[in-house]
């Protein structure tokens, strides 16, 4: 994760098919709710707009979704998912608390993907250097392929914030050396119930997903001194 900004772990032996199927029931039930309540309650927000404390959308049939408290404490499976994934990750991750606090689980979610949904542009998830200490931990619920629709990642991007320039520059298709960041671009197969841990300021992608419904769960990890409040990426505006 120093190095590359981005590490695959194998699935934890506590994550078994039935933890699997139950956090996937949690994650579309959860989702089918707040599609719908956008649709009734707030038409006048577009799908691929959605801006809400609990759902938003930045494209066409890509949602991303947080999960409630709540909600995950009541379903055995996903509080299961959570231990293994805190205990995987301890070892793993290098750590900014200098008070040498382990890493702590401060959001949970998932990016629900539908047939026909296009490409991401490449981003990071947070600023650099604010992010620093940042991480997202993804935990497909289906098997991801080599260079299919999973999650594409430039490996070293979170080590200098010009990564990011490039990345718009990239997206606007006014970079001179498109090809040469294609090639450094990796996208990496997981089997269902991997992790793939990587560094909030990592410039990555969602892939296409053409033709089937993906799920990923996710975890933010937080390694910092800091209680961790993530404005960057959601709104205060209320849905449910």
């Amino acid at each position: 994760v120093a190095r590359w900004g981005f590490v695959k772990l194998p699935r934890p032996p506590a994550v078994t098919d039935a933890v699997l199927d139950g956090a996937t029931d949690l994650v579309l039930a959860r989702f089918n709710r707040l599609r719908e309540a956008a649709a009734r309650d707030r038409s006048d927000v577009p799908l691929d707009r959605l801006a809400f404390a609990e759902i938003a959308s930045r494209q066409l049939h890509r949602y991303d979704i947080r999960l409630e408290a709540s909600a995950t404490a009541a379903c055995p499976a996903w509080a299961t998912l959570e231990d293994a994934v805190l205990e995987a990750v301890t070892a793993t991750l290098p750590r900014l608390s200098d008070e040498d606090r382990p890493p702590q689980i401060a959001g949970a979610g998932a990016v629900v993907a539908e047939p026909g949904c296009g490409g991401q542009h490449l981003h990071p998830d947070g600023p650099h250097p604010g992010a620093a200490g940042l991480y997202h931990v993804f935990v497909p619920l289906v098997d991801i392929a080599p260079d299919g629709d999973g999650t594409t990642f430039w490996p070293g991007s979170h080590l200098d914030g010009s990564f990011a320039d490039r990345a718009l520059a990239y997206n606007a298709g006014t970079a001179d050396d498109s090809a040469a960041i294609e090639d450094e671009l990796v996208a990496p197969p997981a089997a269902r119930g991997d992790l793939i841990c990587f560094d909030w300021r990592c410039v990555h992608a969602g892939r296409p997903c053409p033709d089937r419904t993906r799920p990923v769960a996710y975890f933010v990890v937080n390694t910092r001194d800091d209680e961790f409040d993530d404005r960057w990426n959601w709104s205060e505006d209320t849905l449910l």
